[in-house]
């Protein structure tokens, strides 16, 4: 337990360092990406949708300015957050752990999770995995994006990949290379709680759209 706590802190201090110059890093290298989600969700532009783990807001922020209407997003960095309230749209902006979701079941028709999966423990990847599937409606969907790395990445988006993950050190950098190591989504992604309908990859192939639709768990027969 008391490494658990620990753990939790050391990422809590990155996050909070990290938040003045998460946007000047990485948003150069992410603008593709943030256009790709808004096609890929533009059809479901009038649905609750629920953005977990939005760090400063920059995908909700640019999913308002066209035309998205019902969205709601959470993050447990007050200081990302604190960048995410400039945003000027009427975004419903929560300070939750996404581990632990403070919805009822079957609360929102879509929940996107942009490079968040990666930095987090299996335990705590999983645990993420499972809410989301709790808060969807059924038949809900499901959009994870995230780094991509193996024989089909281009060499430079690895190397910047691999560069700005090595510069947030820590245990970020320790569960990005065990995410890598495990098949990043398709590794994570339990089948029992989701079915893949479609997977796209931008920025030289190094970060991949992976949408899929919430699986109905059927309760065990007594025995």
């Amino acid at each position: 337990m008391h490494d658990k706590k620990e753990s939790n802190f050391s990422l809590q201090n990155e996050y909070e360092a990290f938040a003045g110059l998460y946007e000047p890093l990485l948003e150069p290298f992410l603008k593709s990406v943030r256009r790709a989600v808004v096609e890929e969700l533009y059809i479901h532009r009038k649905e609750t949708i629920l953005d977990v783990c939005c760090g400063t807001g920059s995908q909700v922020r640019l999913l308002a300015e066209n035309g998205f209407d019902r969205l709601h997003c959470l993050d447990r960095s007050r200081a990302m957050l604190g960048v995410a309230k400039k945003i000027g749209h009427a975004v419903q902006i929560h300070c939750q752990d996404a581990t632990h979701l403070a919805f009822v079941d079957n609360s929102f028709d879509g929940v996107l999770t942009s490079l968040a999966l990666h930095e987090k423990s299996r335990a705590d990847q999983e645990k993420l995995i499972s809410e989301v599937h709790r808060v969807l409606k059924p038949g809900g969907w499901f959009l994870a994006v995230d780094f991509k790395i193996d024989h089909e990445t281009r060499p430079w988006s690895a190397w910047v990949i691999r560069l700005i993950e090595g510069f947030a050190g820590g245990d970020h950098y320790r569960h990005f290379r065990s995410f890598v190591q495990c098949g990043c989504l398709a590794g994570l992604v339990s089948s029992q709680l989701f079915e893949p309908i479609r997977n796209r990859r931008r920025a030289m192939r190094g970060i991949e759209l992976a949408l899929y639709q919430k699986v109905e768990q059927i309760p065990a027969l007594p025995s």
